[in-house]
């Protein structure tokens, strides 16, 4: 299966890559458990909250597609510099849960 990434333009003009895939969350499980608690909680909600929860898929599909870099941003970094806008949010969080349909 075909790896499928989502970008986000941040604020600062910088362009990141996301991706979701089970090899790198079972890394991410490893590496930063408390990042992939909680994005599992997140999974497992039924009242899906439009600002914490998309922003921790964002950052959970951010360290995914990230984390082979020297440089990856901290959870507070990148949650600074995400653009405040609800719908664009939301949208990537869903597109980044949702997958790609073949």
């Amino acid at each position: 299966m075909k790896n499928t990434y989502q970008e986000l333009e941040l604020v600062d003009g910088q362009i990141v890559k996301m991706t979701l895939n089970f090899a790198r969350l079972l890394k991410i499980k490893n590496d930063q458990p408390n990042i992939y608690d909680r994005f599992m909680d997140v999974l497992q909600k039924k009242d899906f909250d439009l600002i914490s929860d998309s922003l921790i898929v964002l950052y959970a599909g951010y360290l995914c597609a990230n984390m082979d870099n020297e440089s990856v941003m901290t959870e507070d970094e990148f949650v600074e510099l995400i653009p405040f806008d609800l719908e664009l949010i939301n949208i990537k969080a869903g597109q980044l849960i949702q997958g790609k349909k073949k």
